[in-house]
């Protein structure tokens, strides 16, 4: 009950960062700058972590970035 309450919490927390402009305004300000990405884990058993990636999605992630 508690992830499914903290998983629409934070849907609501993006989405109105979306509607009142934060995320353009930021984006704005880092024009040009140097992103990076952080994996917080990545691992095949995401019952162990809320916010694990597998090892596929990470595979994936890596050769989109090389593409594009």
């Amino acid at each position: 009950m508690q992830k499914i309450l903290y998983h629409y919490l934070k849907t609501i927390y993006f989405l109105l960062c979306e509607i009142f402009g934060l995320n353009l305004i930021l984006r704005f300000i880092n024009k040009g700058k140097i992103k990076v990405l952080l994996y917080h884990s990545i691992s095949d058993r995401t019952d162990l972590f809320d916010n694990a990636v597998s090892s596929f999605e990470f595979k994936r992630h890596i050769k989109y970035l090389k593409k594009y």
